[in-house]
């Protein structure tokens, strides 16, 4: 027998036991998708109800109206909308759903190799029916169980209702952003039209906020919403669901988002659900059937009221303005309300200007050691590196203390110091009071809130709820709990110790000088302890941007007032100093009309030293420039002694004959000298130098002749004193 005739049964035995196993695969699969899916019902009251089954309280624990978070108008009647708003969902969501019976099997093999080819780009298989059964059925949890689950109740789905009610039911449900649960709530919204009336580019624009409501928001990110519009209509032409010409006309075509958005409580919701919906793990669309109650930090008075100050038209420049304003609660690093004039939302990056300073700066600065609100600055025209920026006010002020410096918002001074700590070490300390950078972030401009992209108004009032809760840091947040069917989720609060609790005293110090007589002195005259700091970005054109950040010990709010339109900026008169000022007092006098928030605590940790009058001369300041001669400084700050020996004085006497008492000693400019004459008991204090580094010659020229007098003197500095040799002498 040859060796071949051998080798046959063992290969039929392989080919065999291949099949076998192949067999017993597959039996075990169907086996354990009919265990899994055996009790799988389709419930049809979910898939065909309107209603909401998620509740979310207030602070006060009052449930909220769910029409004011949801802007549902009505349902859509698929037979009024339109094949070409129809096929712009289809053709980006569901190309084959007219031909499938729940599944796309060639779409999920294809997200598989996908998936194997490019992991770093992870895409679903999803049909439009999958879709309704996940935002109605099921649960949010992602496993296999459940997707087999989601397979089953799809099929019956399509098997239980046409097409066109499947369409209904997707279209009806899915989210669009704003708190626009379906098309028809959609269409009122971002069109002020019913869905029926949709053009071609109106239907891809909305199907192009499904995949991400908060990315593709057609009002706060309207280049990325109208990009991804554009690739909607270039798959409906590639699936010849439109011609060439209505391809170029639709691309054409310029969208106006609807002009009468005063829904200002919508930007709030917007901010919950979007928590809501990164806690769970779950979509938009998913949130609304999960039968949750969501607890917020929502304050419906505060909320009115910021609502009332941007409807009120007092801090409008115009129809390009647009005002946002959040108020966070310190002590539960909450957020209290957020309202916004024209759907900009918590996520919507810009420029930050002067706000960025005592962050990015000056915090840095002196926790480095290196600098104090005391240091002295020299204000003056620079060039580093070929950057000179100037001052708001195109002039210079000399030498200037840090705590100066910040509260007039100068600019020279910000860029020397943070060019002196080193970008680096500035930008690792921003970040840990939560602001972002991009790798092209590097350069001086930082100082002045030049940023590649930017940052948003939570970020600004998170980083400034910081120094208001000395120095810890937490992000803030729009809700405390989630509470359902196997839902647990309660909000621990763990704030950490970012800026010692000394610098961020300083800080406080530094800004409350800043209400009191710099750039938000249009709050002085609200008795509060409150610290602010404002913010201007503009150019020769106008400006594009203006803050006020201001808080309490209770309370942390930032206004934003700006306009989009480069070529319809707002005035140059109106800044940081203006509106958003006067916006912030009004919402300051609100939560203080009936009790006053509480002072800021020294900590233990600052220590106390006189300031040398000295070190005033130095940069020929007075006294007032600093509004008193006592600094508070952490241990690293502390300046040098000054040494005590430079306190011996030694006092002779030049004595004419039929002349008054002539007095001689040597002054240096760090001491301070009180001259005294002692007759009998009586003492008197005569004349006092300061600042001078030179021979004293004194003459007592009140000296009655024939009298007996003893002169000495006091010599002092901000350490310590002490008296000279005593001279007793004839007077002539």
């Amino acid at each position: 027998m040859s060796k071949s005739t051998k080798r046959i049964p063992l290969i039929s035995k392989l080919i065999i036991a291949t099949i076998l196993c192949f067999v017993i695969v597959a039996l075990s699969a169907v086996v354990f998708y009919f265990c899994i899916t055996f009790t799988t019902t389709l419930n049809h009251s979910k898939v065909n109800s309107s209603a909401f089954s998620v509740a979310f309280v207030d602070n006060s624990g009052k449930t909220i109206n769910s029409t004011e978070i949801f802007n549902r108008h009505s349902f859509a009647n698929i037979e009024d909308i339109s094949d070409e708003t129809i096929n712009a969902f289809v053709s980006v969501e569901d190309k084959r759903f007219f031909e499938h019976n729940g599944i796309d099997y060639l779409r999920i093999l294809g997200a598989i190799k996908n998936n194997i080819l490019h992991p770093n780009r992870k895409q679903g298989g999803s049909t439009i029916s999958q879709q309704v059964i996940k935002n109605t059925q099921l649960t949010h949890e992602k496993t296999i169980q459940r997707k087999l689950k989601e397979f089953k109740l799809a099929k019956k789905l399509e098997k239980s209702y046409s097409k066109k009610q499947i369409l209904k039911m997707y279209l009806n449900s899915i989210y669009f952003g704003n708190g626009c649960y379906g098309i028809e709530s959609a269409s009122n919204y971002y069109f002020n039209k019913p869905s029926s009336k949709l053009t071609i580019a109106e239907s891809a624009l909305l199907a192009s906020t499904i995949n991400a409501p908060s990315i593709y928001d057609p009002v706060s990110n309207p280049d990325k919403a109208n990009s991804r519009k554009d690739l909607i209509l270039k798959l409906m032409l590639d699936n010849k669901k439109i011609n060439t010409e209505q391809y170029n006309l639709s691309k054409s075509e310029k969208l106006v988002i609807a002009k009468n958005i005063k829904n200002y409580k919508n930007q709030y919701y917007k901010g919950v659900i979007a928590e809501a919906c990164s806690i769970l793990k779950v979509t938009e669309s998913q949130l609304k059937n999960m039968d949750a109650v969501i607890t917020t930090y929502y304050n419906p008075q505060l909320q009115n009221q910021l609502e009332t100050l941007i409807t009120s038209g007092s801090y409008n420049t115009g129809d390009k303005t647009k005002i946002s304003s959040i108020v966070l609660d310190n002590s539960s690093y909450g957020v209290s309300a957020f309202a916004s004039s024209n759907g900009l939302d918590t996520s919507t990056l810009r420029q930050p200007g002067s706000t960025i300073k005592p962050i990015l700066v000056y915090a840095p600065a002196f926790d480095s050691g290196k600098y104090s609100p005391s240091s002295f600055i020299l204000d003056e025209p620079i060039n580093i590196g070929g950057y000179s920026p100037e001052n708001a006010s195109k002039s210079y002020n000399g030498f200037v203390t840090s705590k100066t410096a910040i509260s007039k918002s100068l600019n020279i001074p910000a860029v020397k110091v943070l060019d002196d700590i080193g970008i680096n070490y500035a930008k690792e300390y921003a970040t840990n009071l939560g602001i972002n950078f991009e790798n092209a972030d590097t350069n001086l401009a930082l100082a002045l809130g030049g940023f590649t992209k930017g940052t948003t108004i939570k970020q600004l009032a998170d980083s400034y709820m910081c120094f208001a809760n000395l120095g810890k840091f937490s992000v803030s947040s729009f809700i405390k709990s989630i509470t359902g069917n196997n839902i647990s989720y309660n909000r621990v609060i763990l704030p950490k110790q970012v800026v010692s609790d000394s610098v961020a005293y300083q800080i406080s110090d530094c800004l409350k000088e800043t209400v009191t007589s710099g750039t938000a002195k249009r709050m002085q005259d609200l008795n509060l302890s409150v610290c602010a700091k404002t913010g201007t970005v503009g150019s020769n054109l106008g400006n594009s941007d203006a803050y006020n950040i201001c808080y309490t010990t209770s309370n942390t709010i930032c206004t934003w007032i700006g306009s989009n339109d480069k070529n319809n900026p707002m005035p140059s008169n109106v800044n940081g100093a203006t509106y958003p000022t006067l916006f912030n007092k009004n919402v300051l006098s609100y939560l203080y009309k009936d009790s006053k928030p509480k002072d800021f605590e020294l900590p233990d940790s600052l220590i106390q030293v006189g300031l040398n009058d000295a070190a005033l001369a130095e940069h020929k300041l007075e006294k007032d420039d600093l509004s008193n001669t006592k600094a508070y400084f952490t241990q690293k700050q502390m300046p040098p002694q000054t040494n005590r020996t430079n306190l011996d004085t030694i006092l002779v006497i030049n004595n004419y004959e039929n002349s008054k008492p002539c007095l001689v000693f040597d002054a240096k400019r760090e001491n301070l000298y009180r001259i005294y004459r002692l007759e009998g008991s009586n003492l008197q204090f005569l004349k006092e130098y300061k600042f001078v580094n030179d021979t004293i010659n004194f003459t007592d020229n009140s000296a009655i002749t024939g009298r007996i007098y003893e002169y000495f003197i006091e010599c002092s500095n901000a350490n310590a004193s002490k008296q000279s040799n005593k001279i007793k002498l004839l007077a002539n």
